[in-house]
């Protein structure tokens, strides 16, 4: 099974039809997908070439002093004279201190910038602390406030957790009732057990194109390779969720495919296992693709959750400002030492090089290399819901600049789906070269893509085009996704409208759509508190399941 990414990538040319625009800022120049659409590094329109490498050296000159770039950006030679790795500083970074901060003293912060170095840790490079913007400290007024507020129901949380996943893995009340009176408590980590996200949506089987309503767009070239790619990523981005026993029975015994691993790896920064990822081949033998998967956020677990409202960055020289906990959570160091970020990417941490410490980042890399070695023709996909799309779109990028050229070559692209932000623009132009293959799938007011901020303070950015789906699954490809998260009057009632459309859709998806598409009691509940709050109930992984499957370009 030969996979192809490139060819979702065919748009029309008139750029402004499918939510283009173009700026005379060559930093802020967007493209058409065609544009970026080349088999040999970036294929760009005639005439703009010498601006890009412009905006391209002047952005990365940090880098550039110590790296120089061939002409088509897809290589570089590295200086030995003057290596990047030889720094073990990190100069420029802002960390918000949540667990620092008091209530007086985050009002005293707000109010007068005053008692900001119990709120904000800044770098040698940083402004003056002192003199921190009133746009700037509300912002971080409000990244700290949110995270108070979710690690508050902390333990609460994750009481509800276990009683939810304990009675929906009891078949039914009355079972999960006489479980609980006998004690026969179902054991966590086995084949029937699963969690909350595989209740949300019980679908495991990859779906069947072949019966697909849109004949004529199939018979494009690419697309159906294009159709089955994006089901298996977003299944995969689903599966992750569940122990390793429920995984490699799907992957095994339902896809029959090759299930090759899943890791629980260590972070630092917060002294436990909190990362999880798989890695799985199409085949035994010869595989053409290797794909990883991330996964998101804990659907009960505060720390996951409190992440993407986490607006703490560090600057890693040549790369750009990198959020600081998508790092920690690769294993790339820790912000209470921030100088072992820039270490712990030269090399792996010696402290952590046992079995019970594993990192995301270098675990994951050695796997890979050894993989690819195995399948000469294989190429490798990364994948990821949510802080695992996250997760997903940095590793490239962390491989690019640990010159893994060997690597970079076989990698194919990265579907992420409800991907928070993971950098601010220099990264997104580290990466310009190469964002043809990532695809963005953003459904409807998922807000989780609009975090971190891009509000003209933190300046977080996306990589590569958005793939935007509305309530009818109807795509449209752009580059920057639409902004739900203001508060106005007009927004308000068009998210209430649409959380309601969602409801009663919600109760006819099996009728409409065929059996396969049925929601859940779980997902329907979850619908019910999208009235109350639409912007989260859209990121649940059965709206990215259906855009896959449903969806209708325009």
């Amino acid at each position: 099974m030969t996979m192809a990414a490139g060819s979702m990538c065919e748009v029309p040319d008139e750029g402004n039809e499918q939510g283009m625009t173009h700026t005379s800022d060559p930093s802020q120049q967007e493209y058409s997908l065609r544009d970026l659409a080349s088999d040999d590094g970036v294929n760009l329109r005639k005439g703009e070439q010498e601006t890009i490498e412009e905006v391209q050296k002047r952005n990365l000159s940090e880098k550039l002093e110590h790296k120089h770039y061939s002409s088509d950006f897809n290589s570089y030679a590295e200086v030995p004279e003057m290596s990047v790795r030889g720094r073990d500083r990190v100069e420029d970074y802002l960390l918000l201190q949540a667990d620092t901060a008091s209530l007086v003293g985050l009002t005293r912060f707000l109010v007068l910038g005053s008692n900001a170095s119990r709120v904000v840790n800044m770098g040698e490079q940083g402004s003056d602390v002192g003199g921190i913007a009133f746009e700037l400290r509300c912002t971080i007024v409000f990244s700290i406030v949110v995270r108070w507020i979710i690690f508050f129901f902390k333990k609460p949380m994750k009481l509800f957790g276990l009683l939810l996943e304990f009675f929906l893995n009891g078949d039914n009340l009355s079972c999960s009732i006489r479980n609980l009176l006998t004690g026969r408590i179902p054991e966590r980590g086995s084949k029937n057990c699963l969690s909350a996200v595989g209740y949300l949506d019980t679908r495991v089987h990859l779906h069947k194109f072949c019966n697909n309503s849109a004949p004529e767009e199939k018979e494009k070239p690419g697309v159906l390779e294009d159709l089955v790619m994006m089901d298996i990523c977003v299944m995969a981005s689903k599966i992750v969720y569940e122990n390793a026993d429920v995984v490699k029975s799907i992957i095994d015994e339902d896809w029959k495919m090759h299930f090759v691993n899943l890791y629980n790896f260590w972070n630092e920064y917060r002294k436990e296992t909190s990362t999880q990822a798989f890695i799985m081949c199409n085949k035994r033998k010869d595989a053409d693709l290797i794909l990883i998967s991330f996964r998101g956020a804990k659907t009960f677990d505060a720390s996951d959750l409190c992440m993407g409202f986490d607006y703490s960055w560090c600057h890693v020289p040549g790369m750009g400002k990198v959020h600081v906990g998508f790092l920690e959570a690769l294993g790339l160091g820790t912000r209470d030492e921030i100088s072992s970020i820039l270490s712990s990417l030269q090399g792996p941490n010696p402290n952590l090089a046992v079995e019970d410490k594993k990192v995301a980042y270098y675990t994951l890399r050695n796997v890979l290399r050894d993989l690819l070695a195995e399948h000469p023709k294989a190429m490798f996909v990364v994948t990821g819901h949510g802080v695992g799309g996250a997760l997903a779109a940095l590793f490239p990028a962390l491989l690019l600049f640990n010159e893994e050229e060997d690597l970079i070559k076989r990698w194919s692209a990265v579907y992420t789906f409800g991907q928070p932000r993971t950098g601010d623009e220099q990264l997104q132009m580290f990466m310009q070269p190469y964002a043809k293959k990532y695809f963005r799938v953003v459904y409807s007011h998922d807000i989780m893509p609009l975090l971190p901020y891009d509000d003209g303070v933190f300046l977080y950015k996306h990589i590569g085009v958005c793939l935007h789906y509305n309530s009818f699954f109807i795509e449209k490809i752009m580059n920057k996704e639409p902004s739900w998260s203001n508060f106005s009057s007009w927004n308000i009632v068009s998210q209430l409208v649409n959380s309601i459309w969602k409801l009663i859709r919600g109760f006819l998806m099996g009728r409409i759509c065929g059996r396969e598409y049925q929601e859940t009691r779980l997902m329907i509940m979850c619908r019910i508190l999208g009235l109350i709050e639409p912007c989260l109930s859209a990121h649940m992984p059965t709206n990215y399941i259906n855009c896959a499957r449903l969806r209708c370009r325009v």
